[in-house]
């Protein structure tokens, strides 16, 4: 993916120079998406393999695919706003193909986040797939 073709918040994050501010944003996506239902917080919805809880919801609707989800942590919730947004709306071949390294190397996460968080972001990439094949 060029970066000029990067979602809105995954571009507004290539754009801030610094960790502290980029974080802040992360802050603040993480923020504003746990204000999903509660009641999406079921057992049949939670990724293990996660150190923070994680539900995901997926709907489809004909070839294409819409994904939400709830985190307990705030930095992980932000982490995943950008996940989803790269794959919202897309169909199972784009979402198979998805590059997840790439995705965050080029958003310069990838020196950022520490080996546990991103071993948690492949776990919730890896259900994604895992939901997308099911259905």
């Amino acid at each position: 993916m060029k970066t000029t073709d990067f979602p809105k918040h995954a571009q507004q994050f290539i754009n801030i120079n610094n960790w502290q501010e980029q974080y802040r944003l992360l802050m603040k996506l993480g923020g504003d998406s746990n204000k999903t239902s509660q009641t999406d917080k079921t057992e049949k919805s939670l990724v293990h393999g996660c150190e923070s809880q994680v539900w995901l919801q997926v709907n489809q609707s004909g070839e294409r695919y819409q994904f939400s989800a709830i985190s307990d942590s705030r930095i992980v919730s932000g982490l995943i706003v950008l996940l989803l947004e790269a794959l919202n709306d897309k169909d199972k071949t784009y979402i198979e193909s998805f590059d997840l390294n790439n995705y965050f190397e080029q958003l310069g996460l990838s020196q950022q986040l520490s080996q546990s968080r991103t071993k948690g972001l492949c776990h919730i990439f890896e259900h994604i797939k895992q939901l997308t094949t099911e259905s």
